[in-house]
């Protein structure tokens, strides 16, 4: 499994952890210009992974005030919502505020 999230984020899995990931490409030595993933965290459910990625997000969020992170917090929410239906998954309850 290789799912494209938000971003250059992806969600991949083992058989015991979903694992979020970021694209990067190498900057320097014999792969430079390669892309490669770099792994943010490891997560036993898919719902721990989703708050990880919105964790992650918020911390880097240049937000100015607490409605703007909760407006990005809920944009963020929507958009791994959408991917899961394109998917043809069922909604997922645990992504929203």
């Amino acid at each position: 499994m290789l799912i494209d999230l938000v971003d250059d984020y992806v969600l991949t899995s083992d058989p015991h952890n979903f694992i979020l990931s970021q694209r990067k490409v190498k900057e320097e030595g014999k792969a430079k210009g390669q892309e490669y993933l770099e792994i943010v965290g490891f997560y036993p459910t898919i719902a721990g992974a989703f708050q990880g990625l919105t964790t992650k997000k918020l911390r880097a969020s240049s937000c100015k005030t607490a409605e703007a992170l909760l407006r990005e917090h809920t944009e963020i929410a929507e958009r791994i919502e959408a991917i899961f239906k394109a998917l043809g998954e069922r909604e997922f309850e645990g992504s929203k505020p």
